[in-house]
């Protein structure tokens, strides 16, 4: 006899019944039995009719595939039936019976070399899910074999491979993921073109300059409700900015820089000068708060210019000359930063200081930034040391 005869697994159905046994239904329900192959109804007259009148035709084996009349009735079936589009020629083949269909199906999809893994579940990432009705949260796993070894193709797996690598060669990677997405309008109808949707203004979305917050403001209820979510989430978003087509938006996850942030924030300001009115104007209009956007767009271009020089020059100055740019454009980014940031939230007044608005959690960020990779002392003292060291 084959050897091999004795790897065979019991008939499917049978490992089946045997797992059922001790097992009693819900006598409040009649339970559907997928283990039944044979018809347990009276045959339909009609069905008769077609087999009688087809008897000359058994007179020979038939096609795997079945015949051609039989695979379109099914594909015009599925159609009707369910509005499924299907290939008779290459997507369907017909079977004596759902049992060899099923046997047939796990022997098509199921790769032999695949091995079964375990799932562990990280604690460190267990999230609140904010949207869901009932108390739910997420939770990220890592995939384990039986032996209790990481399995290496996992994609956390080779992740934590390539940050090893980075650590050993002394390195910290900092990564800035950014999602892109469009807003289009409720579509129910699947024949029906998307259309752009309508903002608060009531205007439908157009394509706008790149990387404006306009549609931001338009859809503000939307985006406010995602800055929401991905808080509770601890998820820092950055930046939630337009891109080039109607309706496309783009979210830059936080990964420290003043100047963009700054930005932002500056932007939104203008936005809501634009649109707040007080004695029958917009506020924006007043010369002294004119003045002080002035003010603000000064400061931001003071700290674009020093970044600007930094990046120019930073392949070819020398380490020192790079050390005191880097400390210059940082010094400069954070009173700017700070400056653009207080400034905003007196425009905007006291809700500028709640997390209602983004203003307020811009400005928390921008005042968090100036304590990284050295605070505002720190480079002043770098800087002095620099010149000291080249004063004769």
């Amino acid at each position: 006899m084959n050897p091999l005869l004795s790897h065979l697994q019991p008939y499917p159905f049978e490992r089946l019944r045997q797992l059922f046994v001790g097992v009693t239904p819900n006598p409040a329900y009649t339970p559907i039995s997928l283990g039944i192959g044979e018809p347990k109804h009276p045959t339909p007259e009609f069905i008769k009719e077609a087999l009688t009148g087809s008897l000359s035709g058994l007179a020979t084996y038939p096609a795997t595939a079945g015949e051609p009349k039989l695979r379109d009735a099914f594909r015009r079936w599925l159609m009707t039936r369910y509005g499924l589009a299907v290939d008779a020629n290459t997507q369907m083949l017909p079977v004596n019976g759902t049992r060899e269909a099923l046997f047939a199906f796990a022997q098509t999809v199921i790769d032999p070399t695949d091995k079964d893994m375990q799932l562990r579940p990280d604690p460190s990432t267990v999230r609140i899910v904010p949207w869901a009705t009932d108390p739910t949260a997420q939770v990220i796993h890592d995939c384990f074999d039986h032996a209790g070894n990481m399995v290496p193709f996992a994609p956390r797996s080779v992740l934590r491979r390539v940050c090893d690598l980075f650590a050993a060669a002394g390195l910290q990677p900092i990564v800035a993921p950014e999602l892109e997405f469009y807003l289009t309008a409720r579509n129910t109808d699947p024949n029906t073109l998307l259309r752009a949707p309508v903002g608060r203004s009531g205007r439908a979305e157009t394509s706008r300059q790149a990387y404006s917050i306009d549609a931001v403001n338009e859809f503000d209820p939307l985006f406010e409700e995602i800055y929401e979510y991905s808080d509770k989430m601890e998820l820092n978003v950055d930046t939630l900015i337009h891109e080039v087509g109607a309706g496309q938006m783009e979210i830059n996850f936080f990964h420290a820089h003043p100047l963009g942030l700054a930005d932002e924030v500056f932007e939104r300001t203008v936005q809501y000068l634009k649109e707040r009115r007080q004695f029958g104007a917009a506020i924006g209009s007043f010369q002294a708060v004119q003045h002080r956007l002035v003010e603000m767009l000064v400061a931001l271009e003071q700290a674009r210019s020093l970044a600007w020089l930094l990046a120019t020059e930073f392949d070819f100055a020398t380490p020192e000359r790079r050390s005191v740019l880097a400390s210059a454009a940082k010094v400069r980014c954070i009173a700017s930063s700070r400056f653009v940031g207080l400034q905003s939230i007196h425009l905007h007044g006291g809700m500028g200081m709640t997390d209602v608005l983004p203003i307020g959690r811009g400005v928390k960020r921008l005042l968090a930034i100036e304590n990284s990779f050295g605070n505002e002392a720190h480079h002043l003292a770098r800087i002095t040391r620099a010149s000291l060291a080249t004063t004769p």
